[in-house]
């Protein structure tokens, strides 16, 4: 990964950070809420550190399968990651660290 491809990955996650900073300080008022990334470099940075492979078809079909999360349970969406797309599972458990990250807000 170039250091300028870095440097604006580091940028919009240090976005996705303080917009997460300032949901939370409005928790009380609001339901819980997800944020989606929808960011490409972002998505290919992830997938990069999980180890997925590079190939677009595979990554297209990472990004469906993840994009049910709303709908299906995370061992729905874990199991057709294996199956369907033989991921490992360490890849998968990899992708979960961040595709499941969830917190309490701070007061």
């Amino acid at each position: 990964m170039s250091a300028d491809k870095l440097e604006v990955i580091l940028a919009e996650a240090e976005v996705l950070k303080v917009a997460t900073e300032v949901m939370h300080q409005f928790s009380s008022f609001m339901p819980p809420y997800y944020i989606r990334i929808n960011h490409t470099a972002l998505l290919e940075a992830i997938y990069d550190m999980c180890g997925i492979e590079q190939d677009a078809d595979t990554r297209s079909s990472v990004s469906s399968i993840i994009g049910t999360l709303g709908k299906s349970p995370w061992s729905a969406v874990r199991g057709q990651l294996i199956s369907e797309l033989s991921l490992t599972e360490a890849v998968v458990d990899d992708l979960q660290r961040f595709v499941q990250i969830k917190g309490e807000p701070k007061r």
